[in-house]
């Protein structure tokens, strides 16, 4: 009897991350290629194609069964449909069918869902969130992305476009978000916005080692540079991690009163400053939401890191497979 298989892609807008994944989420291959999204829509289309025939050529048709692909990608996803409606990252996909795209060309099963949804199905099925029914997924990076985890399964809404906690209004006056509102919980807790507010403080004349004789030009200073600043006791940048540790316990606490969750997972690259914004994210959380559910939630920071997009994107793979084709590993 042959062994079987799925493959999870991360499809990000600077790289393509892919897994060959087994039933119990073990990782049996990996590959990481370039997107290459500013070369057009036919680079990446190739790209994405050249790790699906990586990774599936490791195995041998003799003795593994490849039994579909799933693919998580950001922005706004017509999951049924398998068409990305609207990506921040690779917009050259807009409006573009990929799942008819790539099952015409591997005449397998295609599955495409929103990558924070699969971040999402990662960490609730190996990963922080393993064993919990009730969850939000959040990924701070670029942007802020998110995906719930209700009842224990994936809870999309309506038109496949629920968990975008990223566009959750903190405050009616604040700055102008890409979404066209303003105020989002995307330009105030994003790696995005701690670079903005970075710069905004130098304008006004606020000190930091960051920039000047001993550091950076400005304009090419990084999340992550202010990170290791807030770790060097750099202290604007570890005010601005507070800061935005505040905005997100205000949009946490909306999130805890509203779906009484057993877990909030935070991951993306900005969770790696964990030690400097979460102290006043739990004060946030303590002061606004309610008592019994504040007391009862977990804040946790990701299992999975990088790994948590395709990994979900298998599950996603493994359950259509169980689903519509009787296979349960």
């Amino acid at each position: 009897m042959r062994k079987r298989y799925v493959l999870g892609i991360d499809l990000g807008g600077t790289n393509i991350r892919g897994a060959a994944v087994g039933a119990k989420g073990g990782i049996l291959a990996r590959l990481i290629l370039p997107t290459e999204s500013s070369q057009g829509r036919q680079r990446v289309l190739g790209n994405l194609s050249q790790v699906i025939k990586t990774l599936s050529s490791k195995f041998s048709p003799k003795e593994f069964d490849l039994l579909g692909v799933g693919i998580g990608a950001a922005g706004v996803i017509l999951q049924k449909e398998g068409i990305i409606s609207q990506s921040p990252n690779i917009p050259q996909l807009d409006g573009f069918n990929l799942r008819e795209h790539l099952e015409k060309e591997f005449q397998l099963p295609i599955f495409l869902d929103n990558d924070a949804n699969c971040g999402a199905l990662g960490e609730k099925w190996v990963g922080a969130g393993k064993g919990m029914n009730d969850l939000a997924f959040i990924t701070l990076g670029t942007g802020v992305g998110g995906g719930l985890i209700l009842g224990g399964k994936l809870w999309q809404g309506i038109d496949g476009t629920a968990g975008e906690v990223g566009q959750m209004t903190i405050n009616s006056e604040g700055p102008e978000c890409m979404c066209g509102s303003r105020g989002c919980l995307e330009v105030y807790s994003s790696a995005t916005a701690v670079v903005r507010r970075l710069r905004e403080e130098v304008m006004r004349g606020e000190k930091t080692q960051l920039v000047g004789k001993q550091g950076k030009r400005l304009d090419r200073v990084t999340s992550r540079d202010i990170h290791q600043a807030a770790l060097a006791g750099d202290r604007l940048s570890r005010r601005l991690f507070r800061e935005m540790g505040r905005y997100l316990g205000i949009g946490i606490a909306n999130l805890i009163n509203l779906l009484n969750l057993e877990s909030v997972i935070l991951g993306g690259g900005v969770a790696e400053a964990w030690d400097f914004f979460v102290p006043t994210l739990k004060k946030e959380v303590k002061q606004r939401a309610f008592k019994v559910p504040a007391r009862r939630v977990k804040l946790l920071r990701s299992w999975l890191g990088v790994n948590a997009g395709f990994l979900g994107a298998a599950f996603l793979a493994w359950q259509r497979a169980a689903e519509e084709r009787g296979y349960e590993g």
